[in-house]
């Protein structure tokens, strides 16, 4: 239907047309020969010369015509093969796809190739002036933002130089920290391999007294059976002689000392290892060499185990007490600890650990766990062969008698025998001269509190 309106609106020479002047042209000429028939042939030749001048005419405009025409149609597609109807197509088939594709901003111009070629082709050139100048401002800001990006890329290539230099002075500030650390800690194991060295070599000189000794040993062995017996039965007895010995002097005996310590130095080192069943993470209270371990247990520091050797160990210092320096030959003691044996510990009553003034409910265990935490054996009765009693406060004496407490039974009665275990704890310890630490003397002695003074 494109195509037929475009023919319709072509405005050319049809073949309707050729006929009417061809019939225009019969018309005329019988109108001529009737005229001629009744006129005189002058006039009949004049008449005939007109029709041919105007039949000539009528063939110049027409060939004028289809010329236009033809010129048209191969202006419309570029080929001179298309005729008019065939252009008209074509315009007609493009006008839909426009349409259809929604290419324009207005297409009602496109909906009929009646309306015109002109106002459509008016049209593309809006939108495509329109598109232009869209994409003179797109390729601007391209151009603006290649810009920015080529700054912006400078800027980063800047900082990553200066990122990259930074990163080289750390790395090598970082090289010279661990060749220095490496250095450092390479001339400390060979200080300890040094007195490791020096221990063993005393170890072979006493070796020659060793051969000596297991004679004596093997004698003194049977005897010790027979003093074991004698021992217990004395034990027992102590109570009753009044005898008063050094107030805990099995717990001021020192387990070890100093082998190495510097000044500043976060670690030191002690002459106990591998072979004195030594474990890693436990604590050590520190006493100077020529003062000895106090009766009271107050510490100058406390070290803690952190690396273990066969004969010696790394400690790190976990607090120092005063302005006293941790020195080459001071003592470390811990009272739960014996390189030898299991020490065996009776607890009894109630603690504040926290130094609230508040006794805990779980402080009896807490306790507890300190002792095994160090290698120390609990028990629930005290025997001759108990090496501490660790003792808290006094619990408080119920209300009413011991058997009021009984009879009413539940809290009361709980509290009565609480309290009878405790009387019965410090009875018997006494009476078997087993060395008695207090809460303070405890703490005192695994390094937890200050030296009052210092």
């Amino acid at each position: 239907m494109a195509a037929a309106r475009a023919q319709q609106r072509g405005g050319g020479v049809t073949g309707i047309h050729i006929w009417l002047i061809a019939f225009v042209a019969l018309w005329l000429l019988s109108t001529v020969l009737l005229v001629w028939l009744y006129t005189d042939q002058s006039a009949v030749k004049k008449t005939a010369d007109d029709l041919r001048a105007s039949e000539q005419s009528a063939r110049t405009e027409l060939r004028q015509a289809n010329g236009a025409r033809d010129q048209f149609a191969e202006m419309l597609t570029g080929s001179t093969d298309d005729d008019l109807p065939t252009a008209a197509s074509k315009l007609g088939d493009l006008f839909v796809r426009i349409v259809d594709e929604d290419l324009v901003t207005d297409a009602s111009v496109f909906e009929d190739p009646a309306t015109g070629v002109l106002e459509a082709m008016t049209a593309l050139y809006q939108d495509f002036r329109g598109e232009y100048e869209n994409r003179l401002q797109a390729e601007d800001r391209a151009s603006s933002l290649g810009e920015e990006v080529d700054q912006l890329m400078q800027e980063r290539d800047e900082r990553t130089e200066a990122f990259a230099r930074t990163e080289e002075r750390l790395t090598d500030q970082l090289r010279e920290l661990e060749e220095d650390r490496s250095r450092y800690r390479n001339e400390r194991d060979a200080e300890m391999d040094a007195v490791e060295e020096r221990i063993e070599e005393t170890k072979q000189e006493l070796t020659r007294d060793v051969q000596a000794q297991r004679n004596e040993n093997e004698r003194l062995r049977q005897e010790l059976a027979d003093l074991k017996s004698r021992y217990e039965s004395l034990q027992a007895k102590l109570g009753e002689l009044q005898i008063t010995p050094e107030t805990l002097l099995t717990a001021r005996q020192g387990d070890g000392q100093i082998l190495m310590a510097k000044p500043g130095d976060e670690v030191v080192y002690i002459d106990l290892g591998r072979r004195h069943h030594l474990t890693r993470g436990m604590q050590f209270a520190v006493y100077a060499n020529h003062e000895g371990i106090p009766a009271d247990g107050q510490a100058k520091a406390r070290i803690e185990v952190a690396r273990i050797f066969d004969r010696s160990a790394e400690c790190v210092i976990r607090e120092v007490f005063g302005t006293e320096a941790i020195l080459e030959g001071d003592i470390v003691n811990n009272p739960v600890y014996d390189r030898t044996r299991t020490l065996r510990f009776v607890v009894a009553g109630m603690f504040d650990l926290d130094g609230d003034g508040y006794e805990e409910q779980d402080g009896t265990d807490r306790v507890a766990a300190l002792i095994r935490d160090w290698g120390g054996e609990l028990v629930q009765d005290v025997s001759a062969r108990v090496d501490f009693v660790v003792l808290g406060t006094r619990p408080p004496r119920p209300s009413g008698s011991a058997e009021d407490a009984e009879e009413q039974g539940g809290v009361e009665a709980v509290r009565q025998r609480l309290f009878n275990e405790y009387g019965r704890v410090v009875e018997q310890a006494t009476a078997l001269s087993i060395p008695i630490l207090t809460q303070e003397t405890f703490l005192h002695f695994l390094g937890y509190a200050e030296r009052s003074g210092r």
